[in-house]
């Protein structure tokens, strides 16, 4: 699909690549296979957001992991760049799914293991760092499924309801990157009268739904 897309409609634009979950984890490999060699390619990459699929760079450094070339952003105007994250309102436990280099959720796509790799965490809020505001917006229609019912536990009830199909809830909250018995995540707090959000499934998942 990807050189298709390339050959008969991109025409030379810029690419964003969004992608959660196992849609990073399909992104990660375009990247790294059809993106991260190639010079000209690169300079169309206008951004990769790659949320909840651990992401992984050197230690000490901002390429090195999944990506040889392709960097973490570091500022809103940056190019070229990914930006990857995790969210967790607690520390993430021993048994954690994100976070960790090395995991479940690696094992499951069958990546190969690395001992110098930490997982990367840039706030999208703060791409240089530190604590920020972040911005809440909620769909008004229950997600369908099984999902739907791991988002309500989530978010302690039924979304709200509204004539429009997303809202910006008057909950807010505060991210930072931080690193946690070695998880490297993005630590989401309420303030305010905001809604205390439940790690759903379970505590090994975080707030990824």
């Amino acid at each position: 699909a990807w050189r298709e897309y390339m050959r008969r409609y991109n025409n030379g634009r810029g690419v964003v690549l969004i992608g959660h979950s196992q849609g990073t984890g399909m992104l990660t490999q375009l990247v790294r296979e059809k993106i991260d060699p190639f010079p000209a390619i690169r300079e169309q990459l206008v951004s990769a957001l790659l949320i909840g699929g651990n992401v992984t760079v050197k230690r000490g450094s901002d390429k090195g992991g999944a990506f040889k070339k392709v960097p973490a952003c570091h500022t809103k105007r940056e190019l070229h760049c990914v930006v990857a994250y995790s969210v967790f309102n607690q520390t993430p436990p021993d048994n954690t799914l994100f976070g960790r280099a090395n995991g479940r959720f690696e094992q499951s796509l069958g990546l190969p293991v690395r001992t110098d790799v930490e997982v990367l965490c840039n706030n999208p809020a703060a791409l240089g760092g530190g604590l920020a505001p972040l911005a809440t917006f909620a769909p008004t229609s229950p997600f369908p499924g099984t999902l739907g019912l791991g988002i309500q536990l989530l978010f302690n009830g039924a979304p709200p309801t509204a004539p429009t199909p997303w809202i910006q809830p008057q909950d807010h909250y505060t991210g930072r990157c931080e690193q946690r018995d070695g998880a490297n995540v993005l630590l989401i707090e309420p303030f305010g009268k905001a809604r205390k959000l439940n790690p759903a499934p379970d505590p090994s998942w975080g707030l990824h739904l």
